[in-house]
């Protein structure tokens, strides 16, 4: 099962960010596979809308939850 997360960056040492909207990453987890897949997160231009995009990239890549503050 993939989940994704909000990070502050591209890897597994990075720090969770409590608003995936505003996240500089998202990080897209194989809890199986222990594997891990770094997107940059939703510019900030996105405004309203960007949870709504961020929530659409990661289920693309299969993320079945995600996990945030927000």
């Amino acid at each position: 099962m993939k989940i994704a997360i909000p990070a502050t960056g591209p890897d597994l040492e990075a720090s969770v960010e409590n608003r995936l909207g505003t996240a500089a990453y998202l990080l897209v987890i194989d809890i199986e596979e222990m594997s891990c897949e770094a997107l940059p997160g939703p510019a900030s231009s996105a405004g309203p809308g960007a949870g709504i995009e961020a929530v659409t990239m990661v289920t693309r890549r299969g993320a079945k939850a995600i996990l945030a503050g927000f």
